[in-house]
């Protein structure tokens, strides 16, 4: 077996079974980190939320939004303010121009250890508006705004959430505050279905330990007597299938 077929950011796995009326099925998976920090982590992750802001992308007059902060002020006090600046700016939107649905991602800069936002908001605010609002907030002069479409809006996301902090300050000072990556309003961002009727057969250190818990206990099962066995290898987990050599009548 090429190990690299289960490149995997953590060192254990996942030994998973779910018993149908036709077959067995086990499944061994990566128990993964779910840290931004991981490229094998935020890919995964920023797949999601792709999915998950759906509700979002499909409302009109997406504008993306780029906000910076001023460099006046020390580095980490910055990073501290960041949020309350942004509950400022939010604010006065919501007063001025009503209820906004949005979603922001933080990021830093390359050159410096600064941060700014990316806002995709259903709503398009006024330039000059918005200047003078943001110098009040507290963020910098700069800002880029562009209208996006709803296919245009997950990439950005995407795009955004899958870049590597190579500003390694500014990824310690995240870390350090515990700041959230990304951020929306109430009911844009939906939850995905968890798996259902898998049950825990145990958690190995190593995809082959995994794949021998599996051989380990099916042979305790009746689905091997009489009945096919079908072993697949994907790039993220193993699966093998035990069908019955007659369908059950319960689970």
């Amino acid at each position: 077996m090429d190990p690299g077929l289960f490149s995997s950011c953590s060192t254990s796995y996942l030994v998973l079974k779910r018993d149908q009326i036709t077959n067995i099925r086990y499944r061994s998976v990566p128990l993964r980190c779910h840290s931004w920090s991981c490229p094998v982590c935020a890919k995964d992750k920023a797949e999601k939320y792709k999915v998950r802001m759906r509700p979002l992308f499909a409302r009109e007059n997406l504008h993306m939004y780029t906000f910076t902060y001023f460099h006046s002020k020390p580095e980490e006090e910055v990073w501290c303010e960041y949020q309350s600046a942004w509950n400022r700016l939010r604010t006065a939107i919501v007063k001025r121009f009503g209820t906004v649905h949005y979603c922001r991602v933080l990021e830093s800069h390359k050159e410096s250890n600064y941060p700014h936002l990316h806002v995709i908001m259903d709503k398009l605010v006024p330039p000059t508006w918005l200047n003078k609002e943001l110098l009040s907030a507290g963020f910098g002069y700069q800002c880029d705004v562009k209208q996006v479409r709803d296919d245009q809006a997950g990439r950005y996301i995407s795009k955004y959430l899958t870049k590597v902090w190579t500003n390694e300050k500014s990824a310690q000072i995240r870390r350090r505050l515990r700041l959230r990556i990304i951020s929306f309003s109430a009911g844009v961002c939906t939850r995905l279905p968890g798996p259902s009727g898998w049950h825990l057969v145990g958690i190995e250190s190593s995809m082959e330990g995994a794949i021998d818990k599996i051989k380990i206990d099916a042979t305790w099962s009746e689905a091997i007597e009489g009945g096919e066995t079908c072993t697949k290898e994907y790039s993220e987990y193993y699966e093998t299938v035990f069908t019955y050599k007659e369908a059950r009548n319960g689970t």
